[in-house]
Protein backbone atom coordinates (compact mmCIF):
# COMPACT_ATOMS: atom_id res chain seq x y z
CA UNK A 1 0.00 0.00 0.00
CA UNK A 2 1.56 3.26 -0.57
CA UNK A 3 2.33 5.70 2.15
CA UNK A 4 1.26 9.21 2.57
CA UNK A 5 4.43 9.87 2.74
CA UNK A 6 3.15 9.69 4.80
CA UNK A 7 -0.14 6.87 4.65
CA UNK A 8 1.07 5.01 3.92
CA UNK A 9 -1.66 2.17 0.48
CA UNK A 10 -1.71 -0.23 -2.76
CA UNK A 11 -1.00 0.07 -6.44
CA UNK A 12 -4.70 0.07 -7.88
CA UNK A 13 -6.18 1.69 -4.89
CA UNK A 14 -3.68 4.40 -5.15
CA UNK A 15 -4.79 5.59 -8.38
CA UNK A 16 -8.38 5.60 -7.48
CA UNK A 17 -7.94 7.51 -3.88
CA UNK A 18 -5.66 10.07 -2.01
CA UNK A 19 -5.84 7.85 0.62
CA UNK A 20 -3.81 5.27 -0.71
CA UNK A 21 -0.95 8.02 -1.47
CA UNK A 22 -0.78 7.74 1.91
CA UNK A 23 3.55 4.51 5.45
CA UNK A 24 16.34 -3.24 10.27
CA UNK A 25 20.70 -7.79 12.70
CA UNK A 26 20.74 -8.77 9.21
CA UNK A 27 22.69 -6.25 7.16
CA UNK A 28 21.67 -4.97 3.47
CA UNK A 29 22.16 -8.37 0.53
CA UNK A 30 25.03 -6.49 -0.78
CA UNK A 31 26.87 -3.32 0.73
CA UNK A 32 24.50 -1.01 2.44
CA UNK A 33 25.80 1.84 0.17
CA UNK A 34 26.06 0.11 -3.04
CA UNK A 35 23.32 1.39 -5.38
CA UNK A 36 20.64 -0.87 -5.76
CA UNK A 37 21.62 -2.78 -2.30
CA UNK A 38 18.61 -4.11 -0.29
CA UNK A 39 17.51 -2.69 2.70
CA UNK A 40 16.01 -5.69 4.87
CA UNK A 41 14.97 -5.69 8.48
CA UNK A 42 17.60 -5.52 11.36
CA UNK A 43 19.94 -3.82 8.87
CA UNK A 44 23.03 -1.97 9.74
CA UNK A 45 22.34 0.49 7.65
CA UNK A 46 19.32 1.89 9.53
CA UNK A 47 19.31 3.67 12.51
CA UNK A 48 15.63 4.42 13.63
CA UNK A 49 14.95 7.63 15.63
CA UNK A 50 12.75 8.22 18.66
CA UNK A 51 9.44 7.03 17.26
CA UNK A 52 7.89 7.06 20.74
CA UNK A 53 5.05 9.23 21.96
CA UNK A 54 4.69 11.66 18.80
CA UNK A 55 1.66 12.79 17.05
CA UNK A 56 1.10 15.25 14.29
CA UNK A 57 -1.95 16.70 12.38
CA UNK A 58 -0.71 16.59 8.61
CA UNK A 59 -2.56 18.65 6.20
CA UNK A 60 -2.84 17.58 2.54
CA UNK A 61 -3.05 20.05 -0.41
CA UNK A 62 -3.16 18.73 -4.00
CA UNK A 63 -1.83 20.73 -6.93
CA UNK A 64 -2.45 20.34 -10.46
CA UNK A 65 0.47 19.65 -13.29
CA UNK A 66 -0.80 22.61 -15.40
CA UNK A 67 1.22 25.08 -14.34
CA UNK A 68 -1.54 26.26 -11.70
CA UNK A 69 0.17 27.31 -8.69
CA UNK A 70 -3.01 26.97 -6.42
CA UNK A 71 -3.15 24.53 -4.21
CA UNK A 72 -6.48 22.62 -2.16
CA UNK A 73 -6.70 21.30 1.18
CA UNK A 74 -8.26 17.60 0.96
CA UNK A 75 -7.48 16.30 3.74
CA UNK A 76 -5.99 16.13 7.40
CA UNK A 77 -4.16 13.17 8.34
CA UNK A 78 -3.90 11.98 12.05
CA UNK A 79 -0.36 10.18 13.14
CA UNK A 80 1.14 9.15 16.54
CA UNK A 81 3.55 6.54 17.59
CA UNK A 82 3.29 4.94 20.89
CA UNK A 83 5.69 2.53 22.90
CA UNK A 84 4.07 -0.96 23.42
CA UNK A 85 5.65 -3.69 25.11
CA UNK A 86 8.89 -4.30 22.96
CA UNK A 87 7.48 -2.40 20.01
CA UNK A 88 6.24 1.14 18.97
CA UNK A 89 2.75 1.35 17.98
CA UNK A 90 1.90 3.79 14.59
CA UNK A 91 -1.57 4.45 13.42
CA UNK A 92 -2.42 6.75 10.55
CA UNK A 93 -6.22 7.87 10.54
CA UNK A 94 -7.23 9.80 7.12
CA UNK A 95 -10.32 12.25 8.54
CA UNK A 96 -13.80 12.16 6.68
CA UNK A 97 -14.62 12.35 4.14
CA UNK A 98 -11.98 9.54 3.03
CA UNK A 99 -12.13 5.50 4.65
CA UNK A 100 -8.73 4.34 5.66
CA UNK A 101 -7.32 3.77 9.63
CA UNK A 102 -4.14 1.71 10.05
CA UNK A 103 -2.44 0.36 12.85
CA UNK A 104 0.79 -1.11 13.05
CA UNK A 105 3.46 -2.76 15.53
CA UNK A 106 6.79 -3.11 14.44
CA UNK A 107 9.93 -3.60 16.60
CA UNK A 108 11.19 -0.63 17.53
CA UNK A 109 14.75 -1.30 17.19
CA UNK A 110 14.49 -3.18 13.49
CA UNK A 111 11.93 -2.11 11.95
CA UNK A 112 10.65 -5.49 11.72
CA UNK A 113 6.60 -5.23 11.41
CA UNK A 114 4.50 -7.88 13.80
CA UNK A 115 1.54 -7.22 13.25
CA UNK A 116 -1.46 -4.78 11.35
CA UNK A 117 -5.04 -3.81 11.45
CA UNK A 118 -5.71 -1.64 8.08
CA UNK A 119 -9.52 -0.56 7.24
CA UNK A 120 -9.85 0.97 3.50
CA UNK A 121 -12.66 1.46 1.89
CA UNK A 122 -14.93 -0.53 4.13
CA UNK A 123 -12.40 -3.50 3.55
CA UNK A 124 -10.49 -5.07 7.22
CA UNK A 125 -7.35 -6.09 6.32
CA UNK A 126 -5.10 -7.99 9.29
CA UNK A 127 -2.23 -9.35 9.10
CA UNK A 128 0.85 -11.27 11.43
CA UNK A 129 4.87 -10.87 9.97
CA UNK A 130 6.85 -13.53 10.57
CA UNK A 131 10.34 -12.10 7.91
CA UNK A 132 9.01 -12.93 5.14
CA UNK A 133 5.84 -14.85 5.87
CA UNK A 134 2.66 -13.04 6.14
CA UNK A 135 -1.02 -14.76 6.80
CA UNK A 136 -3.90 -12.83 8.34
CA UNK A 137 -7.68 -12.21 7.08
CA UNK A 138 -9.48 -10.13 4.69
CA UNK A 139 -13.00 -9.29 5.14
CA UNK A 140 -15.33 -7.37 2.67
CA UNK A 141 -18.50 -5.74 3.82
CA UNK A 142 -21.44 -8.51 4.58
CA UNK A 143 -18.73 -11.40 4.17
CA UNK A 144 -16.73 -13.68 6.40
CA UNK A 145 -12.97 -12.99 6.38
CA UNK A 146 -11.08 -14.52 3.99
CA UNK A 147 -7.42 -16.38 4.81
CA UNK A 148 -4.52 -14.99 3.30
CA UNK A 149 -0.92 -16.56 3.66
CA UNK A 150 2.08 -16.07 1.44
CA UNK A 151 5.92 -16.62 1.69
CA UNK A 152 8.07 -14.35 -0.01
CA UNK A 153 12.17 -14.93 -0.89
CA UNK A 154 13.13 -11.94 1.39
CA UNK A 155 12.00 -10.98 5.10
CA UNK A 156 9.37 -7.54 4.16
CA UNK A 157 8.79 -4.67 5.63
CA UNK A 158 4.85 -3.19 5.74
CA UNK A 159 4.17 -0.34 2.86
CA UNK A 160 2.56 1.61 6.01
CA UNK A 161 5.79 2.26 7.73
CA UNK A 162 7.52 4.10 5.17
CA UNK A 163 7.74 7.07 7.26
CA UNK A 164 9.79 5.21 10.19
CA UNK A 165 12.65 4.11 7.16
CA UNK A 166 12.57 7.41 5.46
CA UNK A 167 13.67 8.74 9.22
CA UNK A 168 15.93 5.97 9.87
CA UNK A 169 17.93 6.04 6.95
CA UNK A 170 22.25 6.36 7.32
CA UNK A 171 21.87 10.13 5.51
CA UNK A 172 24.66 10.04 2.64
CA UNK A 173 24.37 11.63 -0.32
CA UNK A 174 24.25 9.23 -3.23
CA UNK A 175 23.29 6.34 -0.75
CA UNK A 176 20.23 4.04 -2.78
CA UNK A 177 18.89 0.85 -1.60
CA UNK A 178 16.09 -1.28 -2.74
CA UNK A 179 12.98 -2.09 0.06
CA UNK A 180 10.89 -4.72 0.04
CA UNK A 181 7.82 -3.56 1.04
CA UNK A 182 4.66 -5.51 1.29
CA UNK A 183 1.40 -4.53 -0.23
CA UNK A 184 -1.40 -4.34 2.40
CA UNK A 185 -3.91 -3.77 -0.15
CA UNK A 186 -3.01 -5.70 -2.93
CA UNK A 187 -1.31 -8.84 -0.75
CA UNK A 188 1.84 -8.78 -3.00
CA UNK A 189 5.61 -7.39 -2.23
CA UNK A 190 7.23 -4.58 -4.11
CA UNK A 191 10.45 -3.95 -4.82
CA UNK A 192 11.11 -0.06 -4.36
CA UNK A 193 13.42 2.58 -3.99
CA UNK A 194 14.68 5.08 -1.73
CA UNK A 195 17.58 7.19 -2.00
CA UNK A 196 19.38 10.19 -0.44
CA UNK A 197 19.56 12.99 -2.40
CA UNK A 198 21.61 15.47 -0.53
CA UNK A 199 21.25 18.56 2.22
CA UNK A 200 18.59 21.67 2.21
CA UNK A 201 17.96 24.78 4.03
CA UNK A 202 14.71 25.73 1.46
CA UNK A 203 12.34 25.63 4.41
CA UNK A 204 14.75 27.10 6.75
CA UNK A 205 15.30 24.20 8.41
CA UNK A 206 18.75 21.74 7.69
CA UNK A 207 17.28 19.06 5.90
CA UNK A 208 17.91 15.83 4.04
CA UNK A 209 16.03 15.57 1.21
CA UNK A 210 14.88 11.48 0.34
CA UNK A 211 13.32 10.27 -2.40
CA UNK A 212 10.91 7.49 -2.30
CA UNK A 213 10.17 5.70 -6.11
CA UNK A 214 7.84 2.76 -7.23
CA UNK A 215 6.63 2.65 -10.70
CA UNK A 216 3.49 4.58 -10.15
CA UNK A 217 4.71 7.43 -7.62
CA UNK A 218 7.57 9.38 -6.28
CA UNK A 219 7.23 11.39 -3.15
CA UNK A 220 10.30 14.03 -1.52
CA UNK A 221 10.93 14.18 1.62
CA UNK A 222 12.18 16.87 3.82
CA UNK A 223 14.05 15.44 6.87
CA UNK A 224 14.93 17.40 9.64
CA UNK A 225 18.65 16.95 9.76
CA UNK A 226 19.07 17.31 13.88
CA UNK A 227 16.03 15.63 14.96
CA UNK A 228 15.01 12.97 11.85
CA UNK A 229 11.43 14.33 11.89
CA UNK A 230 9.93 14.57 8.71
CA UNK A 231 8.76 18.52 7.76
CA UNK A 232 7.65 18.10 4.41
CA UNK A 233 6.42 15.53 1.72
CA UNK A 234 5.43 15.92 -2.20
CA UNK A 235 4.23 12.83 -3.66
CA UNK A 236 3.74 13.21 -7.59
CA UNK A 237 1.81 10.40 -9.67
CA UNK A 238 4.13 9.19 -12.53
CA UNK A 239 1.08 9.61 -15.03
CA UNK A 240 -1.04 12.36 -14.41
CA UNK A 241 1.42 14.51 -12.89
CA UNK A 242 -1.05 15.48 -10.09
CA UNK A 243 0.70 16.50 -6.81
CA UNK A 244 0.00 15.55 -3.12
CA UNK A 245 1.20 18.01 -0.73
CA UNK A 246 1.68 16.78 3.11
CA UNK A 247 2.62 19.65 5.57
CA UNK A 248 4.17 18.27 8.73
CA UNK A 249 3.95 20.64 11.91
CA UNK A 250 7.27 22.22 12.04
CA UNK A 251 6.59 24.96 14.82
CA UNK A 252 8.83 23.09 17.31
CA UNK A 253 12.26 22.30 14.62
CA UNK A 254 15.27 23.66 15.16
CA UNK A 255 15.90 26.62 12.58
CA UNK A 256 19.00 27.04 10.33
CA UNK A 257 21.34 29.85 11.02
Amino acid sequence: MRAVALPTIARRARQATIATIVAIAAACATSPHAPGSMLLPGAHALSAPDLVDSSADVAVFTQRPTGDTTTRLVAHVAMAALRSGDGIRLTRNWAPPFQSGDTLIVDARSLRPVSEVLEFNHVRYAYRYAGGHVTGTIQHPDSAPRDYDQTFDVPVFAFNEIEPLVRSLEYRSGMQVVVPLFSEVDGDLERDTLAVMGRTRETGVDAWVVRFADPVITTRYLVDAHSRAIIDAVTTQKKSGLRFHYAYPIAKLRRAG
